[in-house]
Order: structure tokens, then C-alpha cells, then sequence
């Protein structure tokens, strides 16, 4: 497991699929954005964000736009063997951060099925692999990538407000309790949920490292990249 400090995009986004890479460990990241960053999905087209002044990354894995601001980011990267296949390994990562938001004070489900708006913005149409709170407003949002034989899955849980989208909620609104120890208590419901402990990492390993920066180089640093699509 690893805490990381704030980072840019490139290098956040780099890092994941070095994980996703690594098929000889478990990894599960946390870390946050700085400066904060509108990540798109994969398939996602640029030309609706043309002229943002904020950095703009593309993610590995699918949805919709995210400003990361005041959040926490997850990175779950394990073999495929270890979650069920299809939504089903949404659902008991989901169950997971529920039961550990309900442990810190801040009561969330999955949203019931409603119209879509059409918007570029993740957080702006909570779907049945997202959370939400007792407002129907969306707090985490997740995705996912497979390759090699393992899952990357991604998520963005909100603390604080942020100012694209009325649908936005956020956890310390709700009454989260003990935000500092909100990676620890996530990383032991995911643990128990998929049946493994984690080791607490100093920092990634050297080769992993290497990876990752060849890895932004290639794609998260390079504007052809972020604007493909």
C-alpha cells in the first residue's frame, strides 16, 4: 500500500499504470492532485474542454471528466483472479468503501436509476457503479481498465466541493469524522474484501519508478495524448 503526497496529473496517472503493469505485487495506491487537474476518460472527447486554462490529463481508464481538487484517489491495481468479473468487481469494491465511509460517519449507496443529462462531467450522472449520498448526489465515482491479466480500478472520492456540477456532494459536508484516517480504514475494508493484507510501502520500487516515468514521457505528459480523441 502507498500514501503518496500530492502530485501532477502526468505523474499520478503515469504512476497507476505502472502499477497496473507490475504483475508481481498487489498494489493499492492513495494520493491527491497538484495542481488540481481535469482528468477525461479514455474515450472521451477533448473537444469539449477546448480552451481550459486548468491542466488538462487523459485517464487510462473510461468515464466521464473529473476536476480533482479536494478528493482522495484510490488506485486498486491486482489480478483479475482476485475480483469477480464484469460490474460484480465494482460492486465489492463499492461494498468495501461504503462500509468504510459508514465506519467514519458518512452513510452512502449506489443511486437509483434515473435520466442521464448528457454532461461531460463524471460527477454530473451518478450510474449504478458509483455511490452516492442521502441526496442522490455522487460522492465517489469509479472506473476501471484490464490488461495483462489485471484490473486497474480507479476512484475519486469527494471531500470538499468543487464547482463543476449542481449533482456534487462531498463527505466532510456529510460528517465525515477522522479524514486522516480515511486511508487506512479503506485499505482495511478493500484487504477483507479481497482476502489480503497489505504491506505499508516507503515509496515505489526502483524498476516500478523507472516505469513510470518512461510511461508519462510516452503518453500523460505529451498534449497528442491528452487531445487524441
Amino acid at each position: 500500500m502507498l500514501v503518496d503526497p500530492p502530485a501532477a496529473g502526468d505523474w499520478n496517472l503515469a504512476v497507476d499504470e505502472a502499477l497496473l503493469e507490475d504483475t508481481a505485487r498487489l498494489w493499492l495506491r492513495f494520493y491527491a492532485w497538484d495542481p488540481p487537474t481535469i482528468s477525461l476518460g479514455y474515450f472521451q472527447a477533448a473537444a469539449d474542454f477546448a480552451g481550459e486554462a486548468r491542466p488538462l490529463v487523459r485517464r487510462p481508464t473510461g468515464g466521464g471528466a473529473i476536476l480533482h481538487a479536494d478528493e482522495l484517489t484510490y488506485c486498486l491495481a491486482v489480478g483479475e483472479d482476485l475480483l469477480p468479473p464484469g460490474p460484480g468487481s465494482y460492486g465489492l469494491v463499492n461494498r468495501a468503501l461504503a462500509a468504510a465511509l459508514a465506519e467514519l460517519g458518512v452513510d452512502v449507496s449506489p443511486p437509483r436509476p434515473g435520466p442521464r443529462s448528457g454532461s461531460p462531467w463524471c460527477f454530473a450522472d451518478p450510474v449504478g457503479i458509483d455511490l452516492v449520498d442521502r441526496h442522490g448526489r455522487k460522492v465517489v465515482g469509479s472506473a476501471q481498465r484490464r490488461r495483462l491479466g489485471r484490473v486497474l480500478c480507479h476512484g475519486s472520492l469527494l471531500l470538499g466541493r468543487v464547482d463543476d456540477g449542481p449533482q456534487i456532494g462531498a463527505l466532510r459536508e456529510l460528517g465525515l469524522r477522522g479524514e486522516d484516517r480515511l486511508p487506512e480504514v479503506l485499505a482495511g475494508r478493500i484487504a477483507a474484501a479481497l482476502g489480503r493484507g497489505w504491506r505499508r510501502a516507503d515509496g515505489l520500487p526502483g524498476e516500478v519508478a523507472a516505469r513510470a516515468r518512461a510511461i508519462r514521457a510516452e503518453r500523460y505528459a505529451d498534449p497528442a495524448w491528452t487531445l487524441r480523441r
